[in-house]
Order: C-alpha cells, then sequence, then structure tokens
C-alpha cells in the first residue's frame, strides 16, 4: 500500500491558508479522492494566501504598472512621456 506524507512550507510573510493538515499528515493510497481534494485546495489556497504577501503583491504591481503603461503608450502614442502612469 502507497502512504504520501504531507508537510507544508511558506515565506514568513505569506499568511496561514486552509485547510489544515490532517493529524497525522499521511494519506493511503486507498484514499485517492480525499488526498486530491486536500491537495487541490491547498494549492488554489496557498496561491491566494501568497499573492496577498508583500513580496509578491509587490511584484504584481509592477506586473500591472508595466503592462497599464504600455498600454497607455501603445494607444496614446502622442504622449512623450515613456512613464505615463506617474
Amino acid at each position: 500500500m502507497y502512504k504520501y506524507q504531507i508537510s507544508i512550507s511558506s515565506r514568513d510573510d505569506v499568511p496561514l491558508f486552509g485547510p489544515p493538515l490532517p493529524k497525522p499528515p499521511i494519506f493511503t493510497f486507498t484514499d485517492r479522492e480525499a488526498f486530491r481534494d486536500f491537495f487541490f485546495a491547498k494549492l488554489i489556497n496557498s496561491e491566494s494566501a501568497a499573492q496577498t504577501s508583500f513580496y509578491f503583491s509587490k511584484k504584481l504591481r509592477l506586473g500591472r504598472r508595466a503592462i497599464l503603461n504600455d498600454l497607455a503608450l501603445t494607444f496614446f502614442p502622442e504622449s512623450d512621456d515613456t512613464d505615463v502612469l506617474a
């Protein structure tokens, strides 16, 4: 019988996210659906939590700013300013 032992790690600035790990954090091959449901919920929640951390939110803001600036320069080329959003 196969067993999967799960552990979670994240940066200090990422808030806690669910679902909590079962005790003990071991899934057997026979409860594949429970493992799949837990794993996908944990992945989705971890991505959402990471996006609220300072490190990732800063990168997202910079990326969005660059995209908006590129759109503004593309559709309003008469502006000589290289950073339209400044």
